[in-house]
């Protein structure tokens, strides 16, 4: 798996504290689908979303070195996020309100989610 990290501060207002966040790209170019496997034709893929979707994800496809990692990255079965950004290949940008993830296409495809309706 490979991932960048960028970190920025940026000014709000003269003589306010400076607001930071966070945004980390993540890919998982070096995964193997016959590995890892597929998710169910019904499922709908995080990486079919739209942006400003909110969604939930319900499950998570891949052995526990993969499940492992997006544990790590704060994505686990339950959890509530935004959709920042797509491109029409499915790799994603998520936002959970405190810090930006940036998912591949690889990646994105063996994660399923449940769209709400209520903010995140």
């Amino acid at each position: 798996m490979r991932s960048i990290h960028y970190v920025s501060s940026q000014q709000t207002k003269p003589g306010r504290k400076k607001k930071g966040y966070t945004f980390t790209f993540h890919s998982g170019k070096n995964l193997d689908a016959d590995r890892y496997g597929n998710l169910s034709t019904h499922d709908l893929l995080l990486a079919d979303v739209k942006i400003d979707d909110r969604v939930k994800i319900t499950e998570i496809k891949g052995d526990r070195h993969f499940t492992k990692y997006l544990k790590s990255l704060g994505l686990t079965i339950g959890i509530e996020f935004r959709i920042v950004s797509r491109t029409n290949s499915g790799s994603v940008i998520v936002s959970d309100g405190n810090k930006q993830i940036g998912l591949s296409a690889d990646i994105t495809h063996r994660v399923a989610i449940a769209p709400l309706s209520n903010p995140v």
